[in-house]
């Protein structure tokens, strides 16, 4: 009777031996933090491929600007400092204006590109931050709220407090909403909620009724914060920088 139990005990051992073995040979070993092998020891990891620095390089160099844009040093000023809280407007169009004027990129001078409608008038300070470079090949627009008039081609140092985000035709146009620094009147005004409705309601109607005359068709998003604004600033920051050295580098080629 012992020795019939003593073979089934062994018996037992060896089978929970034998499981366990057959159990670890399922797993995988993990490699060293410097090995690039696969999650089980089959093929190794994929690197980073550069095949998608390739195609963003092949994508920046077709969304490059003219030359006539590099030519024109009132694209290249400063944007500022303290970036992107803070940023400086170069003003095309003055608050009130019915005449739509733009930087003429082969000149430098202010071109009229077209008068509005009757009804229609700019609802502040219109102009582009220098610098930049927005996702319809232009630089970051933007709007400053301020209380006095100012004339076409001024610069003004800006507080950045949020954003109003388009798509105009089938393009992104993100409009940057910022008031003036110095501005005793807006001194208080630190996020687009410190903007009355009313001001907010003028900027929307103006872009929808303008669009709307013109033929264009206008998608307006809701307006976001600063912090939305300055995530953009940043983008278009980075890709003037990223551009500007493609373009170097492929001069010296």
């Amino acid at each position: 009777m012992q020795k019939h139990k003593l073979i089934l005990f062994v018996t037992f051992i060896l089978f929970n031996l034998l499981a366990l073995s057959i159990q670890d040979e399922g797993k995988c070993t993990k490699p060293p933090e410097d090995e690039s092998v696969g999650q089980c020891g089959g093929a190794p990891n994929q690197q980073k491929s550069k095949y998608t620095e390739k195609r963003d390089t092949l994508e920046m160099i077709d969304f490059m600007p003219s030359e006539s844009f590099w030519n024109n040093h009132l694209y290249h000023i400063s944007s500022g400092v303290n970036n992107p809280q803070y940023v400086q407007a170069l003003i095309e169009i003055p608050k009130g204006s019915r005449a739509k004027f733009e930087v003429d990129e082969d000149s430098g001078l202010l071109k009229l590109d077209r008068v509005l409608y009757n009804a229609i008038h700019y609802p502040s300070h219109y102009g582009f931050i220098p610098s930049t470079m927005a996702g319809d090949r232009d630089p970051l627009d933007i709007l400053v709220l301020c209380s006095e008039k100012v004339p076409p081609l001024t610069l003004i140092d800006a507080r950045v407090i949020g954003v109003i985000q388009m798509i105009d035709g089938d393009e992104e146009d993100d409009k940057i909403i910022a008031v003036a620094k110095d501005d005793p009147k807006f001194l208080e005004v630190n996020d687009i909620n410190d903007v009355s409705r009313h001001t907010i309601q003028e900027i929307e109607h103006f872009f929808e009724d303008y669009k709307r005359r013109i033929g264009v068709e206008v998608v307006l998003e809701k307006f976001q914060g600063r912090e939305q604004a300055y995530e953009i600033i940043n983008n278009a920051l980075k890709y003037y920088q990223d551009l500007k050295e493609l373009r170097k580098s492929q001069q010296k080629k």
